[in-house]
């Protein structure tokens, strides 16, 4: 008996030596510097229940939304979660994983992706998504669906360590010392684009010139109705939204809007407001697809209007 306890006890401790420092490699390799790697550490630093609206999508939705700005200068506390070539069903994901810490009255969701497959995703795609966050049950099941059942990506994924070890030759100081510095997470998710790109607006234009993309795809039916109620089991007000873009086009708003009346769903298209809010092709974008900070600060007034006229505020 004394000798199975004793190699029990060896068992056991080989087991939470290896975890440790297989999570501190993962964490020293890890890559810091994506936009999304800061936007999820700064999520976890919010005070638990704290916002009154969450902000998840794609790269469109935090060059738009300055959550700082509205919460310091309307009072609306909210928060941009999101990641570079985030579609619907990983946004239903970062959903799943904010609202274990969070109950905000709204959730906005950016529709830029509405078009997108998931099989479309490339490498860097995919970690920006992923590497950043934590290993839980809702993030497995989430790669499953997005990698079809690919187990090898899967751990990859799932795992970053396997997906980062090759950091060690270009590893430095930082990598090590980032843990042990206090960062700056005021701007609340947003990124700020100070370049400026002169862009020609298509949804100005009187005749729409670009072919319907088609049907909606399964899984953006999937992942809208999974957000949908995943909203209504929590009792939050969900409101889908595009972020005002050069390259999007009226009859690509079409093909949401008739969607989304189908499924009584609340659909804010912006670039309906593009006067109103004030955006000018020759200021206001830093590429065809993304406003830059002058665009998002025109667009950001609009959303706190927008909000403060909703009965949850």
């Amino acid at each position: 008996m004394k000798k199975f306890f004793k190699n029990s006890c060896k068992i056991i401790s080989f087991v939470l030596s290896f975890c440790i420092v297989f999570a501190v490699l993962q964490m020293i390799f890890l890559p810091k510097y994506y936009d999304s790697t800061k936007m999820v550490k700064g999520f976890y630093e919010l005070p638990e229940n704290s916002l009154d609206v969450l902000f998840v999508g794609p790269s469109q939705m935090f060059c738009t939304v300055d959550s700082q700005k509205l919460t310091e200068e309307y009072g609306i506390s909210s928060y941009d979660l999101g990641s570079s070539s985030q579609n619907l069903t990983i946004s239903y994901y970062y959903m799943q994983e904010a609202l274990k810490r969070q109950k905000p009255d709204v959730v906005m969701v950016e529709i830029s992706a509405f078009f997108n497959e998931n099989k479309n995703l490339e490498e860097r795609e995919l970690a920006w998504n992923y590497v950043p966050t934590k290993l839980t049950p809702e993030k497995i099941v989430s790669l499953n669906t997005v990698l079809n059942g690919d187990i090898k990506e899967i751990v990859k994924y799932g795992f970053p360590l396997f997906f980062t070890h090759s950091n060690w030759k270009r590893l430095w100081i930082d990598d090590v010392t980032y843990y042990l510095t206090t960062l700056d997470y005021s701007s609340r998710g947003y990124i700020g684009r100070e370049h400026i790109k002169e862009v020609e607006i298509k949804y100005l234009q009187t005749e729409d010139e670009k072919t319907p993309r088609g049907g909606v795809l399964p899984e953006t039916d999937e992942a809208i109705s999974n957000i949908t109620e995943l909203c209504r089991e929590n009792g939050i007000q969900v409101v889908f939204f595009k972020s005002p873009a050069a390259k999007w086009t009226k009859s690509d708003s079409q093909t949401v809007r008739d969607y989304m009346d189908k499924n009584n769903l609340i659909f804010l298209e912006m670039n309906d407001y593009l006067a109103e809010i004030g955006i000018d092709g020759k200021t206001d974008f830093y590429d065809e697809n993304h406003l830059c900070t002058e665009g998002a600060e025109k667009s950001t007034d609009f959303i706190a209007q927008y909000l403060k006229e909703m009965d949850s505020f």
